[in-house]
């Protein structure tokens, strides 16, 4: 005998499965919205875009700068056109005053064929490292946050113990590390190959700054037996009082340049390459390199150093223009 479900049991539960559906989809949106809502931060006189407009804006261009699909990354590649972009981009244009010290500094301590082995190295840390962190695919985003903040304070910390103890080969006015974020697949996560949260520009943006703003400064230092003296109370030093961070990204874009000092047509998308790289990339300095840097290089006393240097940037980046630009960095940058 068959048992033939009634209509209105149908219709009943037609309507429950559409309405566990509607729940679901509103969870979802919240949780994205709690994960991805954010407030773009004012930077060099510039304003970020949301990611829509820069995609939109995108369609009609070279995308030169996208992070490259899994199957195609190797450490190896990912490390040296990073290097390639600070030799071949970054230097000759001077985007950076002491990019050129640091990277003499690092070939003179690297073989040229193996640029790569920079990852590792014994005993003596060097001025300048190429870092790799693979996030898998599919890792959802305050876990990859933790685990690139957490990375970002060890390479610190490490940069902050060579400094102290005056490493063979370490100098802090020419040290640099290069945290490069690579995707990673997960075997137990195989066919989520497009799921990887730092192909979003706007996630690793606001991870960088939450590693800045928060968390480096939420990280005591404690103090040695030189600095403990009596008298006065000393402030407490945290570790984003000792060392910068700044991001890069292959999708990184302002939306508009704010300073009207002169009526020369900016091109937007032209001063975005500088903060373009290869990858997903994050940068350790020590805060003593770039004071010393402000008073080699300011000769305006009404600008700090990274305004100085964001002002030149602008001014270079808009006088070649979007199409030279691109045209060097696909030539000079990537490797495929």
């Amino acid at each position: 005998m068959t048992i033939t479900p009634s209509r209105n049991l149908i219709k009943r539960f037609s309507l429950f499965a559409h309405l566990i559906i509607i729940h679901w989809n509103i969870l979802l949106a919240v949780k994205k919205e709690a994960a991805f809502g954010w407030t773009a931060r004012i930077s060099s006189s510039l304003t970020l875009q949301n990611r829509q407009e820069i995609c939109h804006r995108r369609n009609s261009l070279t995308q030169v700068c996208a992070v490259p699909e899994h199957e195609n990354i190797s450490i190896d590649s990912a490390i040296k056109e990073s290097v390639r972009w600070c030799d071949n981009f970054v230097v000759p244009l001077k985007l950076c005053p002491w990019a050129g010290a640091s990277m003499d500094s690092f070939h003179s301590q690297t073989s040229q064929d193996d640029v790569s082995q920079s990852r590792s190295y014994h005993h003596h840390r060097p001025s300048v490292v190429f870092k790799d962190l693979p996030i898998p695919s599919g890792m959802g985003y305050y876990e990859a946050q933790e685990k690139l903040a957490q990375f970002v304070k060890d390479e610190a910390l490490s940069m902050l113990t060579a400094e102290k103890d005056a490493d063979v080969g370490y100098n802090p006015d020419k040290a640099i590390t290069f945290i490069i974020v690579v995707p990673m697949k997960d075997e137990s996560m195989m066919g989520n190959d497009g799921d990887w949260i730092y192909n979003d520009f706007n996630a690793f943006h606001e991870s960088v700054v939450y590693i800045e703003e928060d968390y480096l400064s939420a990280f005591e230092m404690e103090s040695s037996e030189e600095d403990e003296g009596g008298g006065e109370e000393d402030e407490t030093t945290v570790l984003a009082d000792l060392v910068a961070v700044a991001g890069f990204h292959p999708d990184w874009e302002y939306s508009e340049f704010t300073d009207t000092e002169s009526d020369e047509h900016i091109d937007v998308m032209a001063v975005s390459f500088e903060k373009k790289s290869p990858f997903p990339t994050v940068t350790i300095v020590h805060w003593s390199a770039i004071d010393k840097g402000s008073q080699k290089f300011i000769d305006d006393q009404s600008l700090d150093i990274t305004q100085k240097i964001s002002k030149y940037n602008a001014q270079i980046l808009n006088s070649l223009g979007t199409e030279k630009l691109q045209m060097m960095y696909s030539k000079n940058v990537k490797l495929l």
